[in-house]
C-alpha cells in the first residue's frame, strides 16, 4: 500500500506535491499540476470513517458544473415529457373505481327489469282500452281472442 507522501511523489513533468500528517489524525496533502493547477487534500481518519474536502481550480468547478447540468438535462427532459404525456392520457381516459362500475351495472338490470314491466302495464292497457271502444264485455272479448288463437 502507498503512503500519501508516496501517491502525491512529483511526476517527471515538473509537478509538486507534499503531504502533510498531523497528530490530531488529519493528513493534509496539496499537488501542483501540470499549467498551474492545485489540488488540496484534507483526510480526517476518526476510528476508520475517513471524511474527504477537496479544493479545485474554478476551471475545474465550471466544467464539472457544465457537465452536471448536460446530465440532467439530458435525462430530465425526455422524463418530464413522459410524465406530462402519462398525465395528460389519464385526463383523456379517466378510471372509473369498481365500485361505480358494478353499481352502474346493477341500476342497468334494474332499469332494463322496470322497462319490461312498464311494457306490460301498458299492453294490458291498450287491451282494456280496446275493450271499452268496441263495447264489448271482458269475458265476450276473452272468447273472441282465444277463437282467433284456435283458428
Amino acid at each position: 500500500m502507498l503512503s500519501i507522501a508516496e501517491a502525491f511523489s512529483p511526476e517527471p513533468a515538473g509537478d509538486r506535491a507534499a503531504a502533510v500528517w498531523a497528530h490530531d489524525g488529519t493528513v493534509n496533502a496539496t499537488s501542483t499540476l501540470g499549467k498551474g493547477t492545485q489540488i488540496q487534500l484534507s483526510v480526517s481518519v476518526n476510528g476508520g470513517n475517513a471524511e474527504r474536502k477537496a479544493d479545485m481550480e474554478p476551471q475545474v468547478v465550471v466544467m464539472l458544473g457544465a457537465f452536471v447540468t448536460a446530465t440532467i438535462f439530458a435525462i430530465g427532459i425526455p422524463l418530464a415529457k413522459a410524465y406530462s404525456r402519462k398525465i395528460d392520457a389519464e385526463a383523456r381516459n379517466p378510471r372509473i373505481p369498481s365500485e361505480v362500475t358494478s353499481r352502474l351495472e346493477r341500476m342497468e338490470q334494474a332499469i332494463e327489469a322496470v322497462a319490461i314491466e312498464v311494457e306490460r302495464i301498458s299492453e294490458g292497457q291498450r287491451f282494456t282500452t280496446k275493450l271499452l271502444s268496441e263495447g264489448k264485455s271482458a269475458p265476450d272479448a276473452l272468447r273472441t281472442v282465444q277463437a282467433k288463437d284456435t283458428k
